[in-house]
C-alpha cells in the first residue's frame, strides 16, 4: 500500500481529560513523518517457561518536516520568545507545550483510493535546528524537521484514523479537530510583548493579524472582544496591569480569542 500525506495542523491541548484544544496552526505543506510507538513491556516466567507477556504502548517518537512554518508556531509549539512583532528569542527551558498533530494521507487498497484524517492526541516537539549555508553550485532547500514526543491522554488514547472517500472530507474533519474552518479561517491575532512581560506604561503594546484585511478588535478590561469592542489601529499603552484580548475580523469570520497579561 502506498501512503502520500498532506495539509499537516497543529492545535493546542487545553484540557486533555475532555481532548479539547484551541485554534490549531497550518503547517506549510507536508514533507514527511515518522510516529515510532514505545512500549512497556514485561515477561513472566514460571517452570521454565514463558507464562505470560505485556507489551503496552506508552507514547511515540515524532519526526515532522514541513516546507514552512508561520510566526504563531514558534510561540505556540515550541515556547520561543516574541518581544515584538518581527523579532524572536529562543530561551532555555521553555514551558513544554502540548498539542494535537494532524494530517491527512492518501491510500490505494485493492485498486480504491481512500484518504484518512489522521489525528495525534497530545504532542510537544523543540524548535527546529537552523541550517545556513552560502550559494554554491547545488540549490539546498533548508526545510524545518521538527523533532517531539507523543503521549497517552488520561483515556489512554495515543491517535485516531478516520478513512473517507474523497480529500475534502478527510481534510474537514482534521480541520474540525484543530478548530480551523476552512475557506473562512481567520487566524488568532498575536500580541507583543511576550505573556506575562513585566513592562512600562510607556511600553507599546503591539497587535497583528496573519489575515489580509482583517481588522482587529479588542478590550483591556478582562472582557470578552466583540465585532464591536474598540478597533485597533495603532499601538496602545496600558496604566496598570491588564489583560488584552483581541480577535481578528474578516467579514462575517471571526477568530478564537487571543490574550496576554501584562504586568505595570
Amino acid at each position: 500500500m502506498q501512503i502520500e500525506a498532506s495539509s499537516p495542523v497543529w492545535a493546542p491541548l487545553l484540557d486533555e481529560k475532555t481532548a479539547k484544544y484551541g485554534q490549531g496552526i497550518i503547517l506549510g505543506e507536508f514533507m514527511n513523518l515518522t510516529h515510532n510507538y514505545t512500549y512497556a513491556e514485561g515477561s513472566l516466567y514460571g517452570d521454565n517457561r514463558l507464562v505470560e507477556h505485556v507489551k503496552e504502548p506508552t507514547g511515540g517518537d515524532v519526526t515532522l518536516g514541513t516546507t514552512w512554518l508561520p510566526f504563531r508556531a514558534y510561540e505556540a509549539m515550541f515556547g520561543v520568545v516574541s518581544p515584538t512583532a518581527n523579532e524572536r528569542i529562543t530561551v532555555g527551558n521553555p514551558e513544554t507545550r502540548y498539542g494535537g498533530l494532524g494530517f491527512v494521507s492518501k491510500g490505494k487498497r485493492e485498486g480504491k483510493v481512500f484518504y484518512t484524517a489522521n489525528w495525534i492526541y497530545k504532542t510537544s516537539f523543540t524548535a527546529p535546528n537552523d541550517a545556513i549555508t552560502t550559494k554554491s553550485g547545488n540549490i539546498q532547500f533548508n526545510t524545518p524537521s521538527m523533532s517531539g514526543k507523543s503521549a497517552l491522554l488520561p483515556n489512554l488514547k495515543i491517535d485516531h484514523k478516520w478513512d473517507y472517500k474523497t480529500f475534502e472530507e478527510a481534510l474537514n474533519k482534521v480541520y474540525s479537530l484543530a478548530n480551523i474552518n476552512d475557506g473562512t479561517f481567520v487566524g488568532q491575532p498575536y500580541i507583543f510583548p511576550d505573556n506575562g512581560a513585566a513592562i512600562s506604561a510607556t511600553t507599546p503594546i503591539t497587535i497583528v493579524s496573519n489575515t489580509p484585511d482583517a481588522e482587529i478588535r479588542y478590550t483591556t478590561d478582562g472582557t470578552e472582544p466583540t465585532t464591536a469592542s474598540t478597533l485597533y489601529e495603532a499601538p496602545i499603552n496600558l496604566n496598570s496591569s491588564s489583560t488584552v484580548k483581541a480577535i481578528a475580523v474578516s467579514g462575517d469570520n471571526v477568530s478564537s480569542i487571543s490574550y496576554k497579561k501584562f504586568i505595570i
